[in-house]
């Protein structure tokens, strides 16, 4: 694998919480991950893949669904989606996508207070989340561990497997 290319995507709607994916992403990731070039796609974006099952803002059904598709198409080019907005670590797969994860990382600024590394490797991705380790950070992250009466740890750590997995490259 000659490495990785990384695609940003803007998914904001300025004045609201949820994202969207415009006709033009959408477009523009069909012909990333028509082209293998030099190696899998990730691709990262503020808002995650829709989650009916969440009470928070993903990106809108609709959009999501079209995303879903071209991801279905272009596998195994598109290979991940990576975004936050949640402030939570967990990894979803969906059916039409195989192994693909769709991942939300947790935040810097709220408990358990982490950041993400990605390793590239012959034949995959890993995706490391590391917890901040200034003191003064660690103490503020610490305060909003008791948000929604005590319950946000078991919302945002999520499990190591939400954390730390490899995103297997096939070809």
């Amino acid at each position: 694998m000659a490495g990785a290319r990384l695609a940003v995507v803007d998914t904001a709607i300025p004045g609201q919480t949820g994202g969207r994916v415009t006709d033009e992403q959408l477009d523009w990731l069909d012909e990333l991950g028509a082209d293998p070039g030099d190696g899998p796609v990730l691709v990262f974006a503020h808002h995650p893949f829709w989650d009916h099952a969440s009470f928070t803002a993903g990106i809108n059904p609709e959009d999501s669904e079209r995303l879903l598709e071209v991801f279905a198409r272009r596998r195994p080019v598109l290979a991940g989606w990576f975004a936050g907005h949640t402030h939570r670590n967990l990894v979803r797969r969906m059916p039409a996508t195989d192994d693909v994860p769709w991942a939300e990382i947790g935040a810097t600024k709220d408990y358990p207070g982490v950041w993400a590394e990605y390793r590239i490797y012959e034949g995959g991705v890993l995706q490391v989340v590391h917890r901040i380790s200034s003191p003064e950070a660690l103490a503020w992250t610490d305060r909003t561990r008791e948000m929604f009466g005590g319950l946000y740890p078991s919302y945002s750590f999520g499990s190591l497997a939400d954390r730390c997995f490899p995103v297997l490259i096939r070809t």
